[in-house]
């Protein structure tokens, strides 16, 4: 099998999987009790606390810990608006979980601002009445790179009170993140999108700031996260940002670089680029031929790709984000995601390529 559909999740590695199995086995008391067995566990879950802290630069008491990123950003966003200000200012190629949020906040009567992320957009739209201003880090259809830090500098020119929500979730383990850097409010990451558990994620909150909570009826983080710790999750988290490597970004620089020159062999296919690019995520056109037949295709061949986001891939958001990069219609729907891990090789690039040769003699073409 040749998985590249790392964006949509990634296999765990050793190192989370052997750490929740210790914890499953030996710390599998609720972490919230007070006896012996429930503070074991709930070692776990300051461990993965301070491990995420480490590696994006700030302190433990600034880590909530959450079932998902998709909690995490809609956390943020309620935490970050107050009735003062009723301006949301957000990239026009978000994520769901930021995108459809600022939707209903939008349809409580709050003014949302979609920005062209390639253009000055921000610097125009950010002003006196905007309550947040949130930008992912890297796109998680193109793997397009956003201009998130140069978010506050505009907010401090513009003399804005916003506050600011970064989305690193697909940037975290890949490209440096480091929340002082960014001078961020808050910042998201998720353990499955590094190798490490579904279930658990992280919200960074700037000491001072003000956080409120999306659910009620327990006292896990302060009240913001209620519900039991999952705490062999945060056993694998922890594991799992302790096994990120120094060099990630020349690995996937690296696999970009021989990705362009094998698809430079195919004159039917077409990388799609929008600007700076990280190199684990690769959207590309497969011209006339239709992105989900080529999924397909490729599916019966053992290789795994995607349309765009797992979390938009059966709705009418699917194509959004390269028809508003001003990708053509076309272009969208023949469009197939290619995107990396720690674990991805140039071979397995050299497989995709062997398969999608095949693609003209095999499919259909929808456009001429």
């Amino acid at each position: 099998m040749i998985y590249f559909d790392n964006s949509a999740t990634t296999r765990q590695c050793e190192q989370c999987t052997a750490a929740m199995e210790k914890a499953q086995s030996e710390r599998f008391a609720n972490a919230s009790s007070l006896h012996a067995a429930g503070v074991a566990a709930h070692r776990d879950i300051e461990d993965c606390r301070a491990a995420i802290a480490n590696a994006i630069g700030c302190t433990p008491q600034e880590i909530l810990l959450a079932p998902s990123g998709t909690y995490c950003n809609n956390l943020a966003i309620k935490s970050a608006l107050n009735p003062r200000h009723n301006k949301i200012v957000i990239s026009s190629i978000e994520h769901p979980s930021v995108y459809e949020c600022a939707a209903a906040y939008k349809a409580q009567g709050f003014e949302v601002c979609e920005c062209d992320p390639r253009g000055g957009d921000f610097e125009r739209e950010i002003d006196g009445n905007t309550a947040l201003v949130s930008c992912m880090l890297v796109n998680n259809e193109t793997g397009l790179i956003l201009p998130a830090d140069k978010l506050r500098g505009i907010i401090e020119k513009n003399g804005s009170p916003a506050k600011l929500h970064i989305d690193a979730v697909q940037a975290f383990g890949k490209l440096p993140v480091n929340v002082k850097k960014l001078d961020c409010d808050f910042l998201t990451v998720s353990a499955h999108k590094i190798n490490g558990p579904k279930g658990i994620a992280a919200l960074y909150v700037r000491r001072g700031v003000k956080a409120v909570p999306l659910l009620y009826g327990g006292e896990q983080e302060n009240g913001l996260v209620p519900g039991t710790y999952n705490a062999p999750a945060c056993a694998g988290f922890a594991a799992a940002v302790k096994s990120l490597e120094g060099g990630a970004r020349e690995h996937y620089d690296a696999l970009y670089s021989h990705f362009e020159k094998r698809a430079a062999e195919l004159d039917f296919i077409k990388i799609n680029r929008f600007g700076d690019h990280a190199g684990h995520i690769i959207n590309i056109s497969f011209d006339g031929y239709l992105g989900e037949n080529v999924l397909h295709f490729l599916e019966s061949r053992d290789i795994y790709v995607s349309q765009g986001s797992a979390c938009s891939s059966h709705s009418r958001l699917r194509a959004k984000t390269l028809l508003r990069l001003g990708a053509d219609k076309k272009r969208a729907d023949c469009s197939v995601r290619v995107s990396f891990d720690r674990y991805s090789t140039a071979e397995q690039i050299d497989g995709f390529f062997k398969a999608a040769a095949d693609v003209p003699k095999s499919l259909i073409r929808a456009y001429r």
